[in-house]
Parts: structure tokens; sequence; C-alpha cells
């Protein structure tokens, strides 16, 4: 009797070729798509070290959000401490110098500064009065703008 050539073999190789081939490679996520408001890419892209620019960008990233949240939660207490615009930029200004333990973005990044002043110019005004629930809100956005065209030039470093 004569043995035929086992098909369970071929089968199992052809699977592993058709795995090879489909499978995902890395584990990148997906592109962002470019957020509104300030492109950010240009001014984190001066700092000819990629990885140190993309983990720069992102720390500028974590702050925006983290002030946004801040300054979101206060104005849900029932008497909130941030009562106008100047303690809200004195805030920015505290939390940014704390958290890089004196180290400047503009010191890398020189038009940094300019782009976000402008942004948050745009959103906010430059009012340093009291802060209304609808002015508190446009902080909250303008930061959290900030917040995802940082982290989309984190992502095109």
């Amino acid at each position: 009797m004569k043995e035929r050539p086992s098909l369970i073999p071929a089968l199992l190789c052809l699977g592993f070729v058709a795995w090879l081939a489909f499978r995902p490679v890395g584990n990148a996520p997906a592109p962002l798509p470019r957020p509104a408001g300030p492109d950010l890419v240009a001014a984190f892209a001066v700092n000819d070290d990629r990885d140190e620019a993309q983990q720069h960008a992102h720390v500028f990233a974590t702050i925006c959000t983290s002030l946004a949240e801040c300054i979101e939660y206060d104005g849900q207490r029932p008497e909130p401490r941030l009562k106008t615009g100047v303690a809200l930029d004195d805030l920015r200004h505290a939390f940014r110098q704390s958290r890089m333990k004196g180290w400047s973005f503009t010191a890398k990044y020189p038009d940094l500064a300019p782009a976000v002043e402008t942004a948050l110019t745009s959103a906010i005004g430059t009012s340093g009065g009291e802060i209304t629930p609808d002015v508190r809100q446009k902080w909250v956005a303008a930061l959290r703008q900030l917040a995802a065209a940082a982290e989309y030039a984190a992502q095109q470093g």
C-alpha cells in the first residue's frame, strides 16, 4: 500500500506564510489627524535630536492637559480658587516652571512661546479680569487644543 502525502503539513506551512505576509508590523499607533490650532510641529522641529524633541513635545502636551483638568475641576468647586485671568496665567507659569524644574521650553524652542501666546490670545483674549464659566471653558478648550497640537508634534518627530 502506497502512502499518500499528508495535507496537514502543507496547510500548516501555507497558513504560516499567510500569517507572515499579513501580520501587523510593530506596535506603532495610527497617526493622529492634524488637530485644529497652532502648528507646533515646526516649533519642535528646530531640535536636531528628534527623540528629545518628541519627548519635549509630549511633556508640553501633558502640561497643557494637566492645566486644563485643573482649571476645569476648580470651576466645578462650590467656591473656585482661580477667579481671574491673571490667576490662571500665573498658575500656567508656575506649573510649567515647577514641572520643568526651571528649564524653559523657549531655550530650545524659540518659536513655541509666540505660537502658544497667539493661540491663547486668539481663544481667550488678553483680559486678566474675572473668570466667568464661559471664559473658564475657553481656557480649558484652548489648553486642550494646545495639548493636541503638541501630541501631534510629538508623533511627527
